[in-house]
């Protein structure tokens, strides 16, 4: 019977136990108090499409300027009428990026400490989390963000 050295049975326990769900309360409150972007930001999203031997890719660039999202350009083109139409209604259910989603992302997650003693957080994530062609699909999808340490984790 192969014997393990007590200092690393410890550190594997270590890596395993729980984390104190007091730094995650803390990172959802100070989400909580954070506007949405009052920043003017570019967001580029590409979509890839691939099967049954077709690949297809578009590319949009949208910007929004603090108050308003606008599309720049559609496969490195300025946006048709359809192009802004589409976008529109994804403007319309998609919330803004930004700090202060992680309130609602991480509100439920779940702390634990990994190899490295840094706190993990991981939930699955909830309803308006996670868009795909306009559609909510984030049922299908968990979050897990790793905490760096210091003094505004």
């Amino acid at each position: 019977m192969m014997k393990i050295p007590a200092a690393l049975l410890a550190l594997s326990v270590l890596a395993a136990a729980p984390a104190d769900n007091a730094l995650r309360d803390r990172i959802v409150a100070d989400a909580a108090t954070d506007p949405p972007p009052a920043l003017a930001f570019k967001r580029t999203t590409v979509a890839t499409q691939a099967g049954g031997g077709e690949k297809a890719s578009k590319t949009r660039v949208d910007r929004w300027d603090g108050k308003k999202w606008t599309v720049v350009s559609a496969n490195g083109k300025p946006p048709s009428s359809d192009d802004i139409a589409k976008a529109a209604k994804l403007y319309a259910v998609v919330p803004v990026s930004g700090y202060y989603r992680l309130a609602s992302l991480l509100a439920k997650a779940t702390a634990a400490t990994d190899a490295q003693g840094r706190t993990v957080l991981r939930t699955a994530t909830p309803p308006g989390s996670v868009y795909t062609n306009g559609k909510d699909v984030s049922e299908h999808f968990n979050a897990e963000a790793t905490v760096a340490n210091g003094p505004r984790p």
